[in-house]
């Protein structure tokens, strides 16, 4: 089955010297920090894999891409905190306790052919004003550097759905007219504990910044951060899917719910060396 990131993989591990994407997750291994130039050619790269990728005509396209919704199905005895955490959040967006939060948003599906990339998604989208942020939420899964080009990959696949916004009937969506477009890696303090990541984050993120200047004529911006909980956020307060649609889905905004609510209001950079034009300060942060 074809996928818009066909070959992405490949590019990746070319230029970082590692032999296969899985390694990424492995916190012992250390990554020697990419020169600017080299990482803008990555990302460009990328972006032309991807585009390579799309066929002249689209004739699948699912009418989910890029949209902004409220996935809320949770199994009772789901017990992966990650998710439960997601879930929690679009279920009290869902009942106007957090609003302008998303979840789930597809950023490939059915661009390749009818069945392609349905699981590839934007874990979290938090729309305010004129700002998307574009979240790959973390709780105990993965490493930094693993999500960091998980969620580059959704940045790129934004950016190629954004200038062809016509040919994917994507013009009434909301996330296609925002100037200022954030992506976040966003995790628990101990989540950011390795130390290979932040010379990643650090040219990266002045190359999403660059890629976008140039791709959109300077007519929207595009940024990439690491951002975490409030240090006291330690756990999710939900064992499993069944208590967090009873937290949830009450009328009045329970303890639990707001200890979450509170959670992702009070987002901050990650604690590292990285400048503060990569790592700007968090829209709705304290």
């Amino acid at each position: 089955m074809p996928s818009l990131f066909a070959g992405t993989d490949e590019l990746i591990c070319s230029v970082l010297e590692i032999q296969s994407r899985g390694q990424l997750n492995n916190r012992a291994l250390r990554i020697a920090p990419l020169p600017d130039d080299k990482a803008l050619h990555l990302l460009r790269n990328l972006y032309e894999q991807m585009a390579g990728n799309v066929p002249r005509r689209i004739k699948g396209r699912s009418a989910k891409l890029w949209q902004c919704r409220y996935a809320t199905d949770i199994a009772d005895r789901h017990q992966s905190q990650e998710m439960i955490l997601e879930k929690a959040v679009a279920l009290l967006a869902k009942r106007g306790h957090m609003p302008g939060w998303f979840n789930k948003c597809p950023v490939g599906s059915g661009i390749t052919d009818s069945h392609s990339d349905r699981s590839r998604a934007v874990d979290l989208v938090h729309l305010s004003d004129d700002t998307a942020r574009l979240i790959e939420l973390k709780w105990a899964s993965n490493t930094p550097a693993y999500a960091l080009f998980q969620l580059l990959e959704y940045g790129l696949a934004f950016v190629l759905a954004r200038l062809h916004k016509r040919q994917l009937g994507l013009g009434k969506r909301r996330l296609m007219h925002v100037r200022k477009i954030a992506l976040q890696v966003v995790g628990p303090r101990v989540f950011f504990r390795e130390t290979s990541w932040p010379q990643l984050f650090t040219s990266l993120g002045r190359s999403v910044e660059s890629f976008a200047e140039e791709r959109s004529g300077g007519a929207w911006s595009m940024s990439l951060q690491a951002c975490t909980f409030p240090k006291e956020f330690t756990r999710v307060p939900f064992l499993d899917g069944r208590a967090a649609k009873t937290g949830c889905r009450t009328g009045p905004l329970t303890n639990e719910g707001r200890m979450i609510r509170d959670a992702f209001l009070r987002l901050a950079p990650a604690p590292t060396e990285l400048p503060d034009r990569v790592l700007p300060s968090v829209p709705g942060a304290d």
